[in-house]
């Protein structure tokens, strides 16, 4: 996702969707299927107005609209409305911060952000593995924050819905799993196991593998059939990163749930 381009607006600045004024201003993301924008709705509401892109498919729009009122959580970005104005497919959903991918903890908060962001995402990810479904996009940009200080980060949400789908659709081989790192049961899945809640749990742990060492690094398909994500959290040789590394076994059978995951990790504890 880029970053904000104060120089970018949508095609309509004034709209009503579900009877409430949208004022929208400029852009503030943008990803494969769709432009958000920043705005505020008449009651006053900061708002991140997500326009899908015209070549999508309404499917994937409203299966988001439907995940996101499923998935109601506080954890998770609330949905204000869902509409079509003038042939263009809107979400107007809360304004939730920035992207995760945004900041860059120094060393001595690293460990304290890491276990902010899991509480957070580990249990958004929770209220939607015990209904069977897969959030399917786990990643940086789609885990925001309120508050990016990283001394006391604010509230922490989970974003993006587009590809939530139930596990067993995931079985026919026509549905997608955002490829941001790659995920063994997706290169070997006779060795490693199929795609399932398992594979959510392995991105969200490079998500705090991520914040843990600093690296914005992409791993390729060969270094994640050899387990490196897994080494290099071991390498890190903290407790936190030991219950972390847990969440990258290659084989999805041997990870932790979203939930057990959490209830291994150190407990947050604030800097200084």
């Amino acid at each position: 996702m880029m970053a904000e381009d104060k120089a970018s607006f949508p095609p309509v600045r004034k709209l009503k969707l579900g009877g409430v004024g949208y004022q929208l201003d400029h852009q503030i993301g943008v990803g494969a299927f769709s432009t958000v924008y920043g705005g505020t709705d008449m009651w006053g509401n900061p708002i991140a107005m997500k326009l899908m892109a015209p070549e999508v498919n309404r499917a994937l729009w409203e299966r988001e609209a439907k995940a996101l009122v499923r998935f109601r959580h506080p954890c998770v970005t609330y949905l204000y409305a869902a509409s079509e104005h003038e042939g263009r497919l809107y979400l107007a959903l809360e304004r939730c911060g920035i992207s995760l991918s945004r900041i860059r903890p120094g060393d001595e908060v690293r460990a304290y952000v890491c276990q902010i962001v899991a509480r957070a995402l580990l249990q958004a990810l929770h209220a939607i593995h015990v209904l069977d479904h897969v959030h399917g996009d786990v990643c940086p940009n789609n885990v925001l924050i309120r508050d990016p200080s990283p001394q006391a980060p604010g509230s922490v949400k989970l974003a993006d819905f587009a590809l939530c789908q139930p596990v067993s659709a995931l079985g026919d081989g026509r549905h997608i799993v955002a490829p941001w790192q790659p995920l063994p049961e997706r290169l070997e899945p006779l060795q490693y196991g199929q795609l399932g809640t398992p594979s959510d749990v392995y991105h969200a742990s490079m998500v705090l593998l991520q914040v843990l060492t600093g690296e914005n690094r992409h791993y390729t398909a060969e270094e994640t059939i050899a387990g490196a994500p897994r080494q290099r959290a071991l390498a890190l040789g903290t407790p936190l990163a030991n219950a972390v590394a847990a969440g990258l076994a290659p084989e999805a059978a041997k990870r932790p749930t979203a939930a057990a995951l959490w209830s291994s990790l150190p407990k947050p504890v604030r800097p200084g």
